[in-house]
């Protein structure tokens, strides 16, 4: 893509000063792609960890999709997931995992543009398979729920399809890889969609912020 954006705007490839074994590509205006946040083995550890606790007679377990969401998923924080109760600690321990290395990505991105992140929302993990495999095209700021930045979390890449689409972007498609986190603006131009997956199961984590808490 050869554009004024390409010229002007992107920057080189880096590494996370305190993690050099995350790297950071942009890759369109305002996208940033971070790699190797998470190893292999972490990551299927995660899968396996949902499956357990959400699919099986515990308290817990995936959430029906939604009318344009058509993906399972389940919301953890430390309010949802009070680390006092036994049946939380191992979904608690995948949140804290999982938010620590988020929350390392984002500080950086907001860093870059010279803005602060004072509050998260829920991490959403999100589970894509058939037929609950896409998600329509959306844009995760609203009224209802203000957002600043976004990011999206892939626990795995053994899959067909699940590309995420920027429509607004000259059509920016994205399949990122197991253990990449992918962050960008939550705004109106940011639109998106993932596409449906054809093979396999997508596991992925959505992750909404805000530059203040909320009121």
């Amino acid at each position: 893509m050869t554009n004024l954006e390409t010229i002007l705007v992107r920057v080189p490839d880096r590494v996370l000063p305190d993690s050099p074994e995350i790297s950071v590509l942009n890759i369109g205006f305002g996208v940033n792609l971070y790699r190797n946040t998470l190893s292999k083995e972490d990551c299927y550890q995660h899968i396996v960890t949902l499956n357990e606790e959400l699919e099986g007679s515990g308290p817990h377990a995936w959430l029906t999709p939604e009318p344009g969401r058509n993906a399972n998923y389940f919301l953890t924080n430390e309010e949802l997931l009070p680390i006092e109760n036994k049946e939380n600690v191992v979904l608690r321990k995948l949140h804290d995992s999982v938010f620590k290395v988020v929350k390392q990505c984002i500080d950086d991105y907001a860093s870059s543009w010279k803005i602060s992140i004072a509050h998260y929302d829920p991490l959403n993990f999100v589970k894509y398979s058939y037929p609950h495999n896409s998600f329509d095209y959306h844009i995760d700021d609203n009224p209802d729920s203000p957002r600043t930045v976004s990011a999206v979390v892939y626990l795995n890449d053994n899959y067909d399809g699940g590309e995420l689409n920027f429509s607004r972007l000259d059509g920016l498609t994205v399949k990122p890889k197991l253990g990449d986190i992918l962050v960008f603006p939550s705004n109106y131009l940011y639109e998106h969609e993932s596409k449906p997956v054809l093979r396999g199961t997508k596991y992925s984590v959505a992750v909404f912020t805000h530059y203040k808490e909320r009121a």
